[in-house]
Parts: structure tokens; sequence; C-alpha cells
């Protein structure tokens, strides 16, 4: 896993749910924590 500090995971994993909200509704909350791990 890539090293980040916590804002700049936080910031990935924002941008990562912006697209999947794009695609569904409420993605973001109900897979905050399997995206963090899926997206290093």
């Amino acid at each position: 896993m890539i090293n980040l500090n916590n804002d700049q995971i936080k910031a990935k994993i924002r941008d990562f749910c912006l697209i999947l909200n794009k695609k569904c509704d409420n993605c973001c909350n109900k897979t905050r924590l399997k995206t963090k791990w899926e997206i290093f």
C-alpha cells in the first residue's frame, strides 16, 4: 500500500466516492471502508 497521510487518503476516498455516486445513490457511505483499501 502506498503510504499517504490521512488528508490524502480522505481526498482519494472522496474522489472515488464521487465517481461511485455517479453510478448509484449512497455508494460512498455504504462502501467507504471497502473503497479505502480497493483504491490502492
